[in-house]
């Protein structure tokens, strides 16, 4: 990271020495700012554009919006919505996170069920997010204009872009970190004050319910107010009092209430995962500690944290923390979180994992390293060209050049494609497999396109060991899976004859003969 930023600096140098030939004044680089804050802003225009509008909808995004309509994933068609106490009750079954976002979404989409505004809530999140992070920039003592610029980065991970769009709690759980340690770095001198101690408070106890990993956060941020508040020499009677009164009493009550409303059955697994194997088996009680230390610090998502890590070891002399007293603080959380998360782990209750869903605080940690460290080297590098000085144009240059390299949020699940044949063909029964079903459910009923198609069409949603009879002639069958294992096993159990209509990477359509 810090060998790419070094090198753009050094052709940017180079480009200015070539300019300066030219006599370029401040009226020219103001007028080459603006003219790449337009072409930056186009690019982000399109990247928001093409991802509220992309009709498909994952598996987890159909269920999770099933579940905010008082249903679940493989309701019958034609069910009556529930109210927000089914909403819960299907939560705790079929979702994995405490239902947070089911809460919301269930009043959320009383106004609205189109695609695009079940995809608005995960982006305004986003946006918070952005937000946030930029007032956490702001503390770091960055100008407001290259302090927005920078927080644009957070768009750059390839897993929170991802998640920017995506109908899941995954962004939800972000803003609720981004929160805190805007908290912790905004009043890390006055922590002790009842006030201060009762805002943490509400952000513990709200975004507790967005994902289960934002308690390793909670238990992270709480003990470094202890220490902040230790080191700031302000730990007495009356601070232990407030905390135990205003934080540690409400997160009792309210774990205990999750734990008997969510949790247990969690833990237990639901008919969707009776074991919870894609947690269990990502965490250190089966897995190497020295495998995933490496899967986590030697990947490309890893690598910026542990730059930071080095570089911070490899200047204490210097220190680096003199530059901005707040970067301490930010470090010393992320140590916090990695260490909880690796005894959460140790336990088999949370995966130590950079990669996936499952470790996007992990993967924020390592964006917002390579941003340190980006702050770093603006800070420390002498700048002495005219056009380097303004590096607000290096930043957006930097930016145009991810963004021109950036492929965009464009899922797509092949379930409309699907309808769209079907709609058009002469079969009259579709059998759709269970990957397929609560997608399918949401174009049938909520997508203009399809709403008339299952009240002329006949539709039977399915697991592939119940085809066990020879279907009618012209009889379609949808499959997908992302594995592509329900397709081998499809095409197995099929004894009858029958025609490839459509067939991809994951997902074929068939035509019983």
């Amino acid at each position: 990271m810090i060998i790419l930023i070094r090198f753009i600096l050094l052709l940017l140098n180079f480009f200015t020495f070539q300019l300066m030939n030219f006599n370029i004044t401040d009226y020219y680089i103001k007028a080459i700012n603006i003219i790449l804050w337009i072409i930056l802003f186009y690019f982000i225009f399109i990247f928001v554009f093409d991802g509220l509008t992309n009709p498909n909808l994952t598996f987890d995004e159909a269920g999770q919006f099933w579940l905010c309509k008082g249903l679940h994933h493989f309701s019958p068609l034609n069910s009556i919505e529930g109210n927000i106490i089914d909403t819960m009750k299907f939560n705790r079954i079929f979702n994995l996170d405490p239902g947070g976002l089911s809460f919301i979404g269930f009043f959320w989409l009383k106004i609205s069920n189109s695609v695009f505004f079940i995809r608005l809530l995960p982006f305004l999140f986003s946006i918070f997010c952005v937000f946030f992070l930029y007032k956490i920039l702001l503390e770091l003592k960055l100008n407001s204009q290259t302090a927005f610029l920078i927080s644009l980065f957070f768009f750059l991970s390839k897993s929170l872009v991802i998640f920017t769009f995506t109908f899941r709690a995954y962004i939800f759980e972000i803003l609720g970190v981004l929160i805190l340690l805007y908290l912790l770095i905004k009043y890390k001198d006055i922590l002790f004050k009842p006030s201060i101690l009762a805002l943490f408070s509400i952000v513990f106890n709200i975004f507790m319910w967005t994902r289960y990993g934002f308690i390793i956060n909670i238990i992270a941020v709480n003990f470094l107010i202890i220490f902040i508040v230790f080191d700031n020499k302000a730990l007495n009677n009356n601070f232990i009092k407030n905390f135990l009164l205003i934080i540690v009493i409400p997160l009792i009550l309210n774990f205990v209430f999750m734990y008997f409303y969510e949790i247990k059955y969690h833990l237990r697994g639901g008919p969707t995962s009776p074991t919870l194997w894609y947690k269990e088996n990502l965490t250190l009680k089966h897995n190497s500690f020295f495998e995933t230390l490496y899967n986590n610090f030697f990947c490309t998502r890893g690598l910026p944290f542990l730059f930071f890590i080095l570089t911070i070891i490899s200047n204490l002399k210097y220190n680096f923390f003199n530059i901005c007293r707040n970067i301490k603080y930010i470090f010393y959380w992320m140590i916090a979180v990695h260490i909880f998360t690796i005894i959460f782990s140790f336990f088999g209750y949370y995966p130590w994992y950079i990669k996936g869903r499952w470790g996007l605080t992990l993967e924020f940690i390592s964006l917002l390293s390579a941003i340190i460290l980006f702050i770093l080297i603006i800070k420390k590098i002498e700048i002495k060209s005219e056009l380097i000085k303004h590096y607000k144009t290096t930043l957006i240059l930097i930016m145009l050049f991810v963004l021109f390299n950036f492929r965009s949020f464009n899922y797509k699940s092949y379930c409309i494609e699907f309808l769209s044949k079907f709609n058009n063909s002469h079969a009259k029964i579709a059998f759709v497999n269970w990957y397929l079903t609560p997608e399918t459910k949401f174009n049938l009923i909520y997508n203009p396109k399809f709403k008339k198609l299952y009240k002329t069409k006949e539709f039977n949603f399915y697991e592939y060991k119940e085809i066990n009879k020879q279907p009618k002639k012209h009889t379609w069958f949808l499959v997908s899976d992302p594995t592509n294992l329900e397709l081998k096993n499809e095409l197995k159990i099929l004894k009858f004859r029958y025609k490839f209509i459509f067939i991809s990477s994951s997902g074929l359509i068939l035509e019983a003969l």
